[in-house]
């Protein structure tokens, strides 16, 4: 029994649920098991528009029928309306909370949704999930399931509940950010398994919906044939278009319609947390080169604001500490606001080697047959040192709905950086910016 945020007075009314004093109806309840179920109508009334509306209607009538809810799921809820304790298991409170939508009892589906979201398992997750995204009620039950199927992401998609998901529930899953998993083909294997799975059913399967949320592009060449060997899901004009966009940095073919063009995957490795496990003699093992994208939101009032600073996460190459930045700034030989782009090496008292690095800014576009704007150098970072552009793009240019740069607010940079290994400390090392004319 389930009795949310309840002190251990009882309640004022689990005396009259109980004795059924003064009770005042009674409904027959049930489509072929049928039962009396006793009751007060100025109780249920304030409890239900629904059944105010009924008892209304047939004023000084006090037997009514009701054969469109099961006996249980009647009392479980009557028990709740009465003692606010929740009488359910974790199958019967799907057809409690159906019974108070229809019944327009929000305060009963609440309690459902935290008896809910505090019996998640393997086995369930999915299906609370699915009732979470069907209500505009239960954003605390969505996260909490989301926050499940992170964290046990290869255990869900294994067990035999995610076949009998619906497909909206599945794509919904695959658009999660972060999911514990290897990479895409974990993914891709499991959309395979449920493609077949319906399709042996007779089900006629949009599996382009499931397909679309899958970021081939982080895959290497090597794991994305595999996939290609392994699994039957992929139309082969589609798996021909991304291998293409996959080995070609300016493919002209542009991926499947409506793919993801992600390249990075769903719980990456920070580079930081890769380089703290290594020595100053493992410089070699450490990450070189990293490709990612920077997304500035808000963009127009970004412009707006003076001395506007965008910062990316920290990550780590060749044991150094880098971060990217987007800046607006005005250049006073022309009195135009510019969009500014950096790369910049963090300051590391215990490490002052030097570091070559090649840099690329890529300014994104919201269709594939317009180039994006972009901009590549190679330059020698010291400690505490950034170099990048000041002028990549006016603003006046960058805020043209012509161009189409900017997607529901936001503009994306995808930052490509590759180093050497790092140098002998340069006399020369100072905190320098340093701009293109």
């Amino acid at each position: 029994m389930f009795s949310p945020g309840q002190s251990q007075i009882r309640h004022p009314k689990f005396r009259l649920y109980e004795t059924k004093m003064l009770s005042d109806c009674s409904i027959l309840v049930g489509r072929e098991k049928k039962e009396f179920v006793t009751g007060h109508k100025a109780i249920l009334s304030a409890a239900s528009p629904i059944l105010h509306d009924m008892f209304i209607a047939t004023e000084g009538v006090t037997k009514f029928i009701i054969n469109d809810i099961e006996p249980e799921i009647f009392i479980s809820m009557l028990k709740f309306i009465y003692t606010d304790s929740l009488d359910v298991n974790c199958d019967s409170v799907y057809d409690v909370v159906a019974v108070a939508k229809n019944y327009q009892m929000p305060y009963v589906m609440k309690a459902c949704f935290q008896y809910i979201g505090d019996n998640l398992s393997i086995k369930n997750v999915l299906q609370a999930y699915s009732l979470a995204l069907c209500s505009s009620e239960s954003d605390v039950l969505k996260k909490k399931c989301e926050e499940f199927i992170n964290k046990d992401t290869i255990a869900v998609l294994n067990n035999a509940s995610f076949l009998k998901t619906n497909l909206d529930v599945v794509v919904a899953v695959f658009s999660l950010d972060s999911l514990n998993i290897e990479n895409e083909l974990v993914l891709w294997y499991a959309a395979d398994r449920y493609a077949d799975y319906r399709s042996k059913r007779g089900e006629t399967l949009a599996v382009y919906k499931i397909l679309q949320k899958i970021r081939f592009l982080s895959l290497t060449i090597k794991d994305f044939l595999k996939g290609l060997a392994d699994t039957t899901v992929l139309p082969a004009s589609e798996a021909c278009a991304i291998l293409i966009n996959m080995t070609e940095d300016k493919s002209k073919v542009s991926m499947p319609s409506g793919y993801s063009k992600e390249i990075q995957g769903r719980n990456p490795r920070k580079e930081s947390e890769i380089g703290i496990k290594q020595t100053k003699n493992d410089l070699a093992i450490v990450p070189s080169e990293i490709k990612f994208k920077l997304r500035v939101p808000n963009i127009e009032d970004f412009t707006k604001i003076k001395n506007a600073c965008y910062k990316s996460s920290m990550f780590q190459l060749q044991n150094l500490k880098w971060c990217a930045e987007a800046k607006i700034g005005t250049i006073l030989a022309d009195s135009k606001k510019y969009l500014q782009l950096y790369v910049h090496r963090c300051k590391n008292e215990s490490n002052k080697t030097s570091c070559n690095a090649e840099i690329e800014f890529l300014l994104l576009r919201n269709f594939d047959y317009l180039e994006p704007s972009r901009y590549k150098f190679t330059k020698v970072f010291e400690q505490n040192q950034s170099w990048g552009i000041n002028r990549f793009i006016a603003v006046s240019d960058l805020l043209n709905p012509n161009n189409h740069y900017i997607t529901d607010g936001t503009i994306t940079v995808q930052i490509h950086i590759k180093t050497d290994k790092p140098l002998e400390p340069s006399v020369f090392a100072n905190n320098v910016i340093a701009f293109r004319e």
